[in-house]
């Protein structure tokens, strides 16, 4: 959330965390895409929900990193939040009706509704 600063002190260098929140994906990438940094998905401008991993209610400046077992990390600068997701199933991804996509973009919009309360 302060790119490494804790209580005054620079714990890790601001600029890892400023290169994982930079764009990396390519300049020509259709506008309808999402956009990632370093391993770090990032809201920049809104895209196709289709193909979004964070909701629709997130501002701008948003990013999430994203675990294989359904994990999440989720930092909105805006509102000077970050939510962790401990979902931890190996095995959703077996039942044919659970849509992932969905499910974290529901994640990251109920994030906000909270935090608006």
């Amino acid at each position: 959330m302060n790119k490494g600063l804790m209580d005054g002190k620079q714990i890790l260098p601001e600029g890892v965390f400023n290169l994982a929140t930079t764009i990396q994906s390519p300049k020509g990438l259709d506008q309808t895409l999402p956009r990632f940094g370093f391993f770090w998905w990032l809201k920049d401008h809104q895209v196709s929900w289709e193909y979004n991993e964070l909701g629709t209610e997130l501002p701008e400046g948003s990013y999430q990193i994203l675990g294989a077992s359904g994990c999440s990390c989720l930092v909105i600068p805006r509102y000077h939040a970050v939510a962790v997701r401990m979902y931890n199933s190996l095995y959703t991804y077996e039942n044919k009706n659970f849509d992932y996509i969905k499910d974290i973009q529901t994640f990251g919009n109920l994030v906000v509704k909270e935090i608006k309360g």
